[in-house]
């Protein structure tokens, strides 16, 4: 398994989601799926370099190719006093700084087109298929899709300065919420797991205006997909 992971600005702090994901399933849909459902709520949103083309946690394999400072101090910790060090590598191969600081993979090039000499930090093996000239060429890609989700905040104020409402806020598999702006209401929904789930809301979503959608199929809040996100106005 892989994680991505997904930062928000939130005032003078940055809230790190870590994003579990199967690479090869749900990989586009669940990248995606973060970037709606923290794009459009209030405050300034940040893009991590990476996020917006999916980029995934590196492949650790042993405590040398840590260059965090905090791991390394754990492990020796953990080491000395006979604790299960192969536990603690696998509980930081998914939860460590390392993972956000692997070079942008610019293209499939040698060190993923960021540098010509080795770099400080090694290159996700991945760059090969995950990389920004890839999904450049792609109009499917999840660099695209950060693209149109950028545009259509830029492109109303609903999205900047609507009122915010949770919806169905007990939902422990879905986030909806709704911005609300004169008389307009955007609604977005996200389906933050792997499996199908259903919203309780008296809104006709399927009778919006559809502004973004990761799935090529209709708006059915009793069959939502796993990680499945959409933009509605209504």
């Amino acid at each position: 398994m892989f994680i991505i992971h997904f930062f928000i600005h939130i005032s003078k702090y940055i809230l790190v989601l870590f994003i579990f994901i199967i690479y090869n399933k749900y990989w586009y849909e669940s990248a995606t799926n973060h970037a709606v459902v923290y794009f459009l709520q209030q405050g300034t949103p940040f893009i991590y370099q990476g996020q917006e083309i999916g980029m995934t946690n590196f492949p650790f394999t042993n405590i040398e190719q840590f260059n965090d400072v905090s791991v390394k101090n754990e492990y020796l910790m953990v080491k000395e006093e006979g604790g299960n060090t192969d536990a603690l590598l696998e509980k930081h191969r998914m939860e460590n700084r390392d993972n956000s600081r692997t070079p942008m993979q610019w293209n499939n090039e040698d060190y993923a087109g960021f540098s010509n000499v080795e770099p400080w930090f090694p290159v996700n093996p991945n760059y090969v298929s995950i990389n920004v000239e890839q999904q450049e060429a792609d109009d499917h890609s999840i660099l695209q899709f950060y693209k149109d989700l950028i545009q259509l905040k830029k492109s109303d104020d609903t999205f900047t300065y609507g009122e915010f409402n949770l919806i169905d806020s007990e939902n422990s598999s879905i986030f909806a919420y709704t911005r609300t702006l004169s008389n307009k209401t955007a609604v977005i929904v996200g389906n933050l797991t792997n499996q199908t789930a259903s919203l309780k809301t008296d809104l006709k979503l399927n009778k919006g205006d559809l502004k973004l959608h990761n799935y090529d199929t209709e708006i059915n809040t009793d069959n939502i997909k796993p990680y499945e996100a959409f933009v509605t106005i209504i």
